[in-house]
């Protein structure tokens, strides 16, 4: 047996601890950003000028049409 005392033990034992926990969290990490849905993060439009819906990225409250330019709030439902 290969003689080991306290303070090197506990040492050990903690860093054992801590690559465990950031290892579980850079996974649980990288599998949600697998399951977000990115048309999720997008927000629709429709425009009072022309009518025309689309969509822009990234939760914006306002965003131009792309047909006559008017600049349109989000729809919210």
């Amino acid at each position: 047996m290969i003689p080991v005392d306290l303070g090197t033990l506990l040492a050990l034992l903690a860093g054992a601890g801590l690559a465990a926990v950031l290892g579980s969290w850079a996974w649980i990490d990288r599998r949600d950003a697998l399951l977000v849905d990115p048309r999720r993060l997008r927000s629709s439009f429709a425009c009072a000028r022309c009518g025309r819906i689309y969509t822009r990225g990234r939760a914006r409250e306002e965003a131009p049409c792309p047909g006559c330019g008017a600049n349109n709030g989000r729809l919210r439902l």
